[in-house]
């Protein structure tokens, strides 16, 4: 007698990644991360996403379907990106970390959904969460990809020993503490995260 092994369901994420220009299903596989935490009510609802790191383009394709609602903009430092743009996604030339460039650029945007997927180096993506965040509408999300560069000293600038001030990891984590004593961190100061969701290389930060 043979076991008759059932295929898991393929998620919205991975069917609208398939055939697209971008590794976040084919490689790293979020898209798992992505339906969890985003129910198909709440992407409907979406109406502003921001993604630093436009590359090919495939990732602004891919939103475009997975928030069918929303207006997307993708920023990159590199010039020829601005090829990928189409009718519902604007593309925008700047630094992730220069603070002066993104105001400029995104003007008094705020954004129900905020991607990084851009260089990964510690410093970079810790001040593209330090300017953005506070253009995350309540209730909206933070997202940060590819955090396995964090243990990744010589490519990303990362601490194999993940510390809060050298990886973003440890980073993170430090935020995620503060959350879990709530009680202790609101008498101090008030507190703007609302959750914090972290699965393999990827974590989501909403803002309360």
């Amino acid at each position: 007698m043979h076991r008759v092994r059932r295929r898991r369901p393929i998620g919205d994420f991975a069917r609208m990644a398939a055939g697209k220009d971008t590794d976040k299903e084919s490689r790293h596989q979020y898209g798992a991360q992505y339906d969890f935490v985003f129910s198909k009510a709440f992407r409907d609802s979406v109406q502003t996403v921001l993604e630093l790191g436009v590359h090919q383009g495939g990732s602004l394709r891919l939103w475009e379907e997975y928030f069918p609602n929303a207006s997307i903009v993708g920023v990159d430092i590199n010039p020829d990106a601005t090829e990928y743009a189409s009718e519902r996604s604007t593309v925008v030339i700047a630094d992730q970390a220069d603070k002066d460039a993104l105001d400029e650029a995104l003007e008094d945007g705020t954004f129900d959904v905020i991607i990084d997927d851009a260089s990964h180096v510690f410093t970079k993506t810790r001040a593209s969460y330090e300017i953005l965040w506070g253009r995350v509408k309540n209730g909206g999300w933070y997202v940060i990809e590819d955090l396995e560069t964090s243990g990744k000293p010589r490519l990303y600038g990362g601490d194999p020993m993940l510390g809060p001030d050298t990886s973003m990891s440890g980073y993170l984590a430090r935020i995620a503490n503060g959350l879990m004593a709530y009680d202790v961190v609101r008498k101090r100061r008030w507190f703007p995260t609302a959750r914090v969701v972290s699965g393999p290389n990827i974590t989501f930060l909403q803002r309360r």
